[in-house]
């Protein structure tokens, strides 16, 4: 992580510090836009900037600290900028929140749709409260289309709950934003947990935002895996006070992220595709998959870092890269940095899996496996197994190994090695370069069995393009 710098407090040119390039303010603004111009990849720069502007600067510069210990900031902004910086460290661990989980009354719209209807709830923008509202509303859009989820978790009859959406011209957010829709009168902790169920996301990938104090206690005391936010009384500060938590700062922005939403959305219609099957094999066929599995290439490492470092459920052992770490190992021979993109008729989901393969003499190693819960069982495991055993082959390897380490998370992998034939190794069998902790299993590789699936596969082990078959950037 890097900072940007903090344009000063005082102005020797007063006012035409803004209009003399050679100025020392305009001289920082320069600097500032030439280290966001070269930054690399690996790096995360931090816009201090904001945090003074926001503080305020007269309290934000501490002079005499500064000349006597070089503290370039005042004590009393430590608290602000440390919350953020840990909220970004969470993030690169693997502590990634997805989605923002709403209450309706009183927190999209003021009033209560059940008893007030269509024409007493507040989305006035006239009015200050309904253009509050309405300003929350436009911010979590922007949220919406930048990646994260929005659910609707409310006590309410869904027919009632929808009704704003689809009959109140003002409203800014529709239900295709939504990624799930819960309105029912059960309690919000089984509704959260469905939600979860319905997303296939942790309860610790959600935020959970709502106008009533008592719900907020009641998730924070009974589901303390979901992050409550504070919730201000006046809906003129619900900005604010989400902006300000910091849950959904990333590290990276890729194109996988921006239409996350829309396949959710999709999902929906893929389901009522499901219902007109009985056979799932043939729901899966009647859905036109098409996958790429290829080395990764430049323009797609962010995302791949991304993904195994965002990814806690289908992720063999847990581990962590740094991007430049993932660059050195595409650079090593005795590695390969695999990658998986997939599109059905629905959606073009862009790179969903990744696998770090290490081959070392006639054995080849699974040394990270994971893979986006979009995609869990539509038979891209079997594909990605099918074309890692390939590839060992192809490097002359007899064995194959793969490693499950397990976490409070990772359960649905636990038997994915057994499940493809491979078999535990006992502890004076493990080779001595492989890592000691978690289960070892291996095949060898004339034993396995090819695996079928409903995906039409293209293997491309040249450098990859850096762009999708739809010419998108991914």
């Amino acid at each position: 992580m890097h900072g940007l710098f903090v344009l000063p407090l005082a102005r020797q040119l007063g006012n035409l510090e803004s209009s003399h390039a050679s100025s020392r303010t305009n001289c920082i603004r320069a600097l500032n836009a030439y280290l966001v111009q070269q930054c690399p990849s690996n790096v995360t720069l931090i816009d201090m900037d904001y945090f003074a502007g926001n503080f305020g600067k007269e309290n934000w510069f501490d002079e005499v600290a500064f000349f006597v210990s070089k503290q370039p900031f005042s004590l009393k902004a430590v608290a602000p900028v440390s919350a953020f910086l840990a909220r970004l460290i969470a993030t690169a661990a693997g502590d990634v929140k997805k989605c923002l989980v709403l209450d309706l009354d009183n927190t999209l719209w003021g009033g209560v749709i059940g008893d007030d209807g269509l024409g007493g709830i507040n989305l006035d923008p006239n009015n200050p409260a309904g253009e509050a509202y309405l300003a929350f509303q436009r911010y979590l859009k922007a949220l919406k289309e930048r990646g994260v989820m929005l659910a609707v978790c409310s006590k309410n009859d869904e027919t009632t709950a929808r009704s704003p959406f689809l009959d109140c011209p003002d409203m800014i957010l529709q239900l295709d934003d939504f990624a799930a829709f819960v309105a029912n009168w059960d309690d919000k902790i089984s509704n959260l947990r469905l939600i979860a169920r319905q997303l296939n996301i942790g309860l610790d990938a959600m935020v959970f935002f709502d106008d009533n104090p008592s719900e907020r206690m009641l998730v924070e005391q009974y589901e303390p895996a979901v992050q409550v936010i504070d919730v201000p009384e006046d809906p003129a500060l619900f900005v604010r006070a989400l902006d300000l938590s910091f849950y959904f700062e990333w590290l990276h922005l890729t194109r996988e992220d921006t239409v996350r939403v829309d396949s959710y959305v999709q999902d929906k219609k893929r389901q009522e595709l499901a219902g007109h099957f009985e056979n799932y094999d043939e729901y899966l066929n009647s859905l036109d998959m098409e996958a790429w599995i290829e080395h990764t290439d430049d323009p797609s490492l962010a995302r791949v870092c991304q993904l195994i470092n965002k990814t806690n459920q289908f992720n063999l052992r847990t581990q962590r890269y740094t991007e430049s770490a993932l660059a050195a190992l595409r650079a090593n021979p005795e590695f390969a940095l695999v990658q998986v993109r997939l599109k059905d008729k629905f959606t073009n989901y862009g790179i969903i899996a990744s696998a770090v393969i290490q081959f070392r003499g006639d054995s080849a190693f699974i040394e990270n496996w994971v893979m986006s819960c979009r995609a869990f069982k539509r038979g891209i495991e079997d594909a990605t197994m099918n074309a890692i055993v390939a590839l060992a082959k192809r490097r002359k390897c007899t064995w194959i190994y793969g490693m499950h380490t397990p976490t409070a998370k990772n359960s649905y992998v636990a038997s994915l090695l057994a499940d493809f034939g491979f078999a535990a190794v006992a502890d004076g069998e493990r080779p001595q370069h492989l890592p000691a902790e978690g289960t070892l299993y291996r095949i060898a590789s004339a034993q396995f069995t090819k695996r079928t699936h409903s995906v039409d596969i293209h293997e491309d082990w040249a450098p990859t393009a850096s762009t999708d078959r739809e010419g998108i950037s991914v």
